[in-house]
């Protein structure tokens, strides 16, 4: 049986909560940034645009995961089943992917480095949670979640993670 770290613990915590202070986080830091007028990507406003864009698809895709996984924003210890239908059905954790596009979203729409830094660290952080839950789900459906891990080979991105 795996131990659980106290990063598995971090990353495994509520991720509603968790959501919310990163967002809080990025816009803060956004406005002070404009506010204070930090270092600026340039190809701005092409980038601002795309990264609109790119938030709105990762919000159209994180309610499409929603409507399949009425679970998705409860704590892993509280998940009663595997979702393998919907987007669940090609990605294992369509969800973060969507998390990704709207936090690199949210970075590129300000145009600020810091934005673009601190979404890039967000983003690795729901990676690892990727890995973190996968380690507790293999706990709790040992059979189930290593057939789901045979049937969907990606994590996240398609033939990458």
């Amino acid at each position: 049986m795996e131990k659980y770290t106290v990063l598995d613990k971090m990353l495994l915590f509520k991720p509603l909560t968790r959501g919310a202070i990163e967002w809080i986080c990025m816009v803060a830091v956004g406005i002070a940034g404009f506010v204070l007028s930090w270092t600026k990507i340039p190809a701005v406003p092409y980038l601002n645009v795309f990264g609109v864009v790119l938030f709105a698809l990762g919000f159209w895709l994180h309610v499409r995961c929603e409507q399949v996984h009425k679970q998705a924003h409860v704590s892993s210890e509280q998940i009663d089943g595997i979702v393998t239908t919907g987007l669940y059905a090609w990605l294992r954790h369509p969800i973060y992917l969507s998390l990704l596009m709207m936090n690199l979203g949210m970075g590129l729409a300000f145009g600020l480095v810091i934005t673009v830094v601190l979404a890039l660290i967000f983003s690795g952080l729901w990676g690892l949670t990727a890995l973190a839950e996968e380690k507790f789900l293999r706990q709790k459906f040992p059979e189930a979640y290593r057939r789901y891990m045979q049937d969907v080979k990606w994590r996240i991105l398609p033939y990458i993670f």
